[in-house]
């Protein structure tokens, strides 16, 4: 093979591949070479640091949001501090062609806004189940500002939108910050609950989340459902033994509310203790529906 010999002695290349077909032939015909068989779910069966190097190739074009930002979790376990990633996505040229597919009927695009500007838009083709995730069938782009939500500690080294390297996708070097990763603070990375208020005094549901590590940020992404006009908060509440304080994030009432806009809530953490997040509507006087949906909380 090509890449056999530029590996010196001290190198050694492993590979993940969720067909398990395709895995078997790469573990019969690359001798030199660990592949593993993985699910569409992490965890990989390696160690926390074990690569200095990683490379996705048109791996996040063609997963839903949720396993992206999985995904993202675990190559950051995976990366050792000071590594490099390198990977590619469909950046917003594609999203044209996407929105083409979707209006001629052939497809089924959804679009999501992450924090202010990550844009991030699916395009499916058929019935949307986990076996065609990591498929063509399942077709992602991206805009570049969300990678930063997907990889918080990670810094950009170098972008390449519509390189011939990729094939006209988009290209990312990113390094990994010294004493920096990430930490999943769920094992499902989407969250949803559904709520029926039916009095101002009601309180709704709080999430918690229990820090078993020591990090300075927890971060964590809501989408509020409503249908009448009122003022959206997520409070963020910080319990440990050293400290208890609040931080309130309020969206505003110009903005566009919905399932497909995500709200950044980033609370800074002083020790190992709870997060608690509500999601409080003010100002109702009816019952009141509203859906919210938690997306990726972490700490780093």
């Amino acid at each position: 093979m090509a890449i056999e010999p530029l590996l010196s002695e001290s190198q050694r290349l492993f590979g993940a591949e969720v067909s398990p077909g395709r895995a078997q032939w790469c573990q019969e015909n690359l001798p030199f070479a660990t592949v593993v068989n993985n699910e569409l779910l992490p965890p990989l069966p390696f160690e926390v640091g074990q690569f200095d190097f990683i490379f996705a190739m048109s791996v996040f074009t063609h997963l839903r949001l949720d396993l992206q930002f999985a995904w993202a979790t675990e190559l950051d376990r995976l990366l050792m501090p000071g590594g490099i990633l390198m990977f590619s996505t469909h950046g917003p040229s594609f999203m044209p062609r996407f929105l083409e597919y979707h209006g001629a009927g052939e497809g089924k695009a959804r679009l999501v806004n992450i924090g202010d500007s990550g844009m991030f838009l699916a395009l499916v083709f058929g019935t949307e189940t986990d076996a065609v995730q990591g498929q063509m069938a399942v077709a992602i782009a991206h805009h570049p500002d969300l990678i930063e939500h997907l990889f918080p500690s990670c810094t950009l080294v170098k972008y390449a939108p519509r390189t011939i390297l990729a094939g006209g996708q988009d290209f990312f070097i990113l390094r990994k910050k010294p004493n920096s990763g990430l930490r999943a603070l769920s094992q499902r990375c989407a969250l949803e609950r559904r709520y029926l208020w039916t009095s101002p005094s009601e309180k709704p549901e709080t999430f918690v989340f229990e820090l078993s590590n020591v990090c300075s940020t927890f971060c964590c992404f809501v989408a509020v459902e409503v249908f009448e006009d009122r003022q959206i908060e997520a409070v963020g509440r910080i319990v440990s033994e050293e400290a208890d304080t609040e931080h309130v994030v309020v969206l505003n009432r110009n903005r566009i509310f919905g399932p497909n806009q995500f709200l950044k809530v980033e609370l800074p953490l002083a020790a190992i203790g709870t997060v608690e997040i509500t999601v409080a509507v003010r100002g109702r006087t009816s019952p009141l529906s509203a859906q919210v949906t938690w997306l990726n909380p972490v700490c780093y």
